[in-house]
C-alpha cells in the first residue's frame, strides 16, 4: 500500500459500553495501547482536499490533507501527513492556512480516545474508540465513534480483507451499524 493511501472503516457507537469495548479488545492481546486527548482544527475543504492540524496531548503535532478517491465510499482515500515541530502554535497555524487561502471552519476535542494497535505479518492495524465535541458549539452534542484503520506495507486488496475482518468482528461483538460514508469534517463543518 502506497504511504499515502488511508485505509479504514469508521462506525457510528454511540451508546456503546466504553468498558466492555477495552475488556473485548484487552482479550486480543494488543502490541500497544494509548489514550490520547486530541484536537483536530479543520480547514475549509478546497477541491475535494480538505486539511487538518492534529495535537495530540503535548506529544506530537502533524498538518495532514485527506481526499476521498470516489464519493460512494471513506474506506480508502488519499492522505499525506506532515509532522509539525510540537511548539507550534496553533493560532499561528490557523493564520498560516488563512493566507494560503484555507479558512478555519471547526475545532473537534477527542476528551475520550483509546487507540489499540496489532501487528500481524501483513502490517498494523489500528483500533480507535472515541468521542467527539465541538468546541464552541454546545448544540452538537457528544458523539462516539469506533474506527478500524490498516496501516503497513499489504497491498490494498490484503488491506481491504483484514478491514473486513476487523468490520464483521465489530460488527457482531457490539451491535455497530455499517461503516459511515461521513467524514468527521463532512459532519460538522457548517
Amino acid at each position: 500500500m502506497d504511504k499515502n493511501v488511508e485505509m479504514e472503516y469508521k462506525f457510528a457507537a454511540d451508546g456503546i459500553d466504553l468498558a466492555k469495548f477495552d475488556d473485548a479488545l484487552q482479550l486480543l492481546l494488543p502490541d500497544e495501547v494509548v489514550s490520547p486527548k486530541v484536537r483536530d482544527v479543520y480547514f475549509q475543504a478546497v477541491d475535494g482536499v480538505s486539511v487538518r492540524h492534529r495535537i495530540v496531548d503535548g506529544k506530537y503535532q502533524e498538518l495532514t490533507t485527506k481526499k476521498r478517491r470516489n464519493s460512494y465510499s471513506l474506506q480508502c482515500r488519499t492522505e499525506i501527513n506532515v509532522k509539525l515541530d510540537l511548539g507550534t502554535d496553533p493560532a499561528d497555524m490557523i493564520r498560516l492556512m488563512g493566507m494560503m487561502g484555507y479558512e478555519h471552519q471547526l475545532t473537534l476535542d477527542k476528551p475520550t480516545c483509546a487507540v489499540y494497535t496489532f501487528m500481524n505479518d501483513l502490517g498494523e492495524v489500528e483500533v480507535a474508540l472515541y468521542t467527539v465535541s465541538m468546541v464552541g458549539d454546545s448544540n452538537k452534542p457528544f458523539r462516539t465513534f469506533v474506527e478500524v484503520e490498516v496501516k503497513g506495507e499489504m497491498s490494498e486488496n490484503d488491506a481491504a480483507d483484514v478491514l473486513n475482518e476487523w468490520k464483521a468482528f465489530l460488527q457482531e461483538a457490539f451491535k455497530l451499524g455499517e461503516p459511515m460514508n461521513t467524514s468527521l469534517y463532512e459532519m460538522y463543518a457548517p
